[in-house]
């Protein structure tokens, strides 16, 4: 973290005390100021889970009510009248979790997950500390934050990045929700678990049967599986991304879901055009990497300047391209999970200064942005109740 820390104090919840970069904060108080909060609320939110999580119901597969006669009843799902396709999830208080002599590191995603009452997976584990299979150990976060317990399910000497499998079987943690993964109806293709901002995105981009849809960073596979039950799969569709993990993720996905019409490709999205050029979506999707500052709950407070210059770069890279293949009239949506005004606003700002697009009106109720003239949607933790994110839809003239 570069800079120093800021002590946060927050009311209730997990973490009672964050140190959080200055830079961070003085990040966030630009954006919160418009919104006549104060950034140690937008901190203490994200260190919060969401209220309700949301599931996304396969419709193509089956009804919202099927899927919901088959959740636990113990999931207190319900659903959600804004979308046909949404079922939230109440996401409850768990149990006080304590330090132990026994215990497992795992990554800072992994113990967000861990928090939630989710098992955790190998790849997230790290390394095992006075440990040995079947005992009960914690679960540490590598920033030092005990986010659950349970059983260690593996030797210490099996502990390795590139291996799959549960590592611990969490019994305790300070949040509590279903563990989907484990549900007969996620492993069969009816539910997709995607936050309600994200699902907003298409609803409020409206793709129509017969587009030629494109994803140009497809991972995990998210969006373009929604635009394609939106459109109950009467369109063309293609996804891409730049490394064999990620393109793998994204073809797992279409599998559960049974979306075997989506045209699967590892390319550099910068490029698209040159690869291939017989391309030209009338509606194309760009989620790039961002700094991911809206993700919650979340462990890791730091902000670093560097990161983002690199990041808008690529992002405008993305996006540049995503208006060069797009057929005129057709649409562009750009969404990343972020907070800052300058990979958000910024970015599309610049676009519409530098290419013939213009900005359109979301076609489903939005939060419009305070940090715009233009109709940009924008979520903020502590003002809104769900993660930080930001979208744009962009038409090309």
């Amino acid at each position: 973290m570069s800079g120093g820390a800021v002590e946060v104090r927050c009311k209730g919840g997990f973490l009672r005390s964050i140190k959080a970069g200055e830079e961070l904060v003085e990040k966030i108080e630009e954006i919160s100021s418009s919104y006549m909060i104060r950034a140690e609320d937008v901190i203490c939110s994200l260190a919060e889970p969401v209220e309700n999580y949301y599931l996304r119901v396969n419709i193509m597969k089956g009804s919202r009510e099927y899927v919901l006669s088959k959740m636990p009843h113990d999931s207190h799902a319900s659903q959600d009248e804004r979308f046909e396709e949404m079922i939230n999830v109440k996401v409850r208080g768990g149990e006080k979790v304590e330090e132990m002599k026994r215990y497992v590191i795992a990554d800072i995603k992994a113990a967000e997950r861990v928090m939630l009452g989710s098992d955790l997976f190998m790849p997230g584990a790290l390394k095992v500390v006075n440990g040995k299979r079947g005992e009960e150990v914690a679960v540490v976060s590598e920033n030092g934050y005990v986010v659950g317990s349970g059983i260690l399910d593996i030797d210490p000497s099996e502990v390795n990045p590139k291996k799959r499998g549960i590592a611990v079987r969490i019994e305790r943690s300070p949040y509590k929700m279903v563990k989907l993964n484990s549900l007969d109806i996620f492993k069969e293709g009816y539910i997709y678990d995607q936050s309600f901002p994200s699902m907003l995105l298409i609803h409020a981009s409206s793709p129509r049967e017969g587009d030629v849809i494109a994803d140009l960073t497809a991972s995990p596979g998210g969006k373009i599986s929604h635009a394609y039950e939106f459109t109950r799969g009467k369109a063309e569709y293609y996804a891409f991304d730049h490394t064999n993990a990620k393109v793998e993720k994204v073809e797992e996905t279409m599998r559960r879901l049974g979306h075997e019409n989506v045209k699967v490709y590892k390319a550099d999205s910068r490029s698209l055009g040159k690869e291939f050029p017989w391309l030209s979506p009338s509606f194309t999707i760009v989620d790039p990497p961002c700094t991911g500052l809206g993700n919650r709950p979340r462990l890791s407070f730091s902000f670093e300047e560097e990161e983002q210059e690199v990041l808008i770069r690529l992002q405008k890279a993305l996006l540049s391209e995503a208006i060069r293949i797009t057929s005129p009239g057709g649409k562009i949506v750009y969404s990343t999970c972020t907070l800052t005004v300058e990979e958000n606003e910024g970015v599309v700002e610049w676009a519409l200064k530098n290419f013939p697009v213009c900005a359109e009106e979301p076609l489903a109720p939005y939060p419009r942005t305070k940090l715009s003239d233009f109709p940009f949607a924008r979520f903020l933790p502590g003002y809104h109740k769900y993660p930080g994110f930001f979208f744009a839809v962009l038409k090309k003239l």
